[in-house]
């Protein structure tokens, strides 16, 4: 047998390149997962990949800007946005077109110098509701915009006018009972006369018969003076007072209790208001309505009570014509026939 020959030089040099080969190959974790990262790293930070992706972004950024400043531009400026109609609900003593003219005045300007303030929206209805306030004599103000160029208001006159009514003229009082205009005189065709036959002998024994007033009343033609002189509480005041401008005719709670008893039946009920006959001002008053009936009431004291009392005896009779006379006066009773 012949036997082999180990070269060891050989050797040497064949495991010397396999340490070099291990050498090459990492065996560290550490130093593996650094080369990791910056081969992932530098694939991410791609530079002509972000550079596409940030050119995309600034044009939809900018298409978006120039759109929304678009629709804005067109909102505010097109004259399809702006309130051409303005419609009012309520006006009985104020002219229709000096209101609608005053509505008009306060919303064509230019808002900041620059936008259109007649735009709907940029109208503020508050401002135009306090504006309305301080130059109208008005109790409540409802103003609402109406998509696309619509603006309703809806208004109730604040009453600060007596129609005043001694028997001889009519006046104009104000709240504090004081006589602001005269009006015109009472019309004899405004008294109701109760005539009788009277047969008497003359100088010379002869019959003869005249015609005597036996009595006369006085009864405002309600509804015609509201037509002339305007849509207010009347007062008919059976004492007769003389009137003169700034005259004092009425106490101040006397006529303001006129008032809210007026504003009371005319925006809560159906009742169409006549007039009040005065007989005196220790508080008693009669209440006739156009329907024929009449309401005896304490005119200056616990009106909102009285006026529950109403309401609750008339939701017991079914048909008002029939009433002749509700009693209001007492507190906790109701006298009606």
């Amino acid at each position: 047998m012949q036997k082999k020959i180990i070269n060891h030089h050989k050797l040497k040099r064949k495991w010397g390149r396999l340490f070099d080969r291990n050498a090459i190959l990492p065996t560290d974790p550490a130093l593996e997962k650094s080369r990791k990262d910056f081969a992932w790293k530098s694939t991410k930070q791609n530079p002509y990949y972000k550079e596409e992706t940030s050119v995309k972004q600034k044009v939809l950024v900018y298409i978006g800007i120039m759109s929304v400043l678009l629709t804005i531009g067109v909102g505010i400026y097109h004259p399809f946005f702006y309130v051409k109609t303005v419609k009012v609900d309520g006006l009985e003593r104020v002219s229709e077109e000096e209101f609608k003219n005053a509505v008009f005045g306060i919303i064509q300007y230019k808002k900041w110098y620059v936008f259109p303030g007649q735009n709907y929206f940029l109208i503020n209805v508050h401002d135009i509701k306090d504006i309305l306030l301080q130059r109208f004599p008005l109790s409540k103000i409802v103003v609402q915009k109406k998509f696309p160029h619509e603006l309703s208001i809806t208004i109730q006159e604040k009453i600060s006018t007596i129609i005043y009514d001694n028997g001889k003229e009519y006046s104009y009082i104000g709240v504090d009972g004081n006589i602001v205009e005269i009006i015109r005189g009472v019309s004899e065709h405004e008294w109701n006369h109760t005539k009788q036959i009277v047969t008497s002998t003359d100088a010379m024994g002869q019959p003869k018969q005249e015609e005597k007033i036996i009595s006369s009343t006085h009864v405002p033609p309600a509804k015609a003076i509201s037509s002339e002189m305007g849509d207010y509480p009347i007062i008919y005041d059976t004492r007769g007072k003389d009137v003169g401008i700034n005259t004092a005719v009425l106490k101040k709670e006397t006529a303001q209790g006129a008032i809210q008893w007026f504003q009371t039946l005319k925006t809560r009920t159906d009742i169409p208001f006549g007039y009040i006959s005065l007989e005196s001002e220790v508080g008693d008053a009669v209440l006739y309505t156009r329907e024929g009936w009449r309401m005896n009431i304490r005119i200056a004291e616990r009106i909102e009570e009285q006026f529950q009392a109403l309401q609750t005896i008339l939701k017991d009779i079914p048909n008002r014509a029939a009433i002749q006379y509700i009693d209001l006066r007492y507190p906790g009773r109701v006298y009606w026939q």
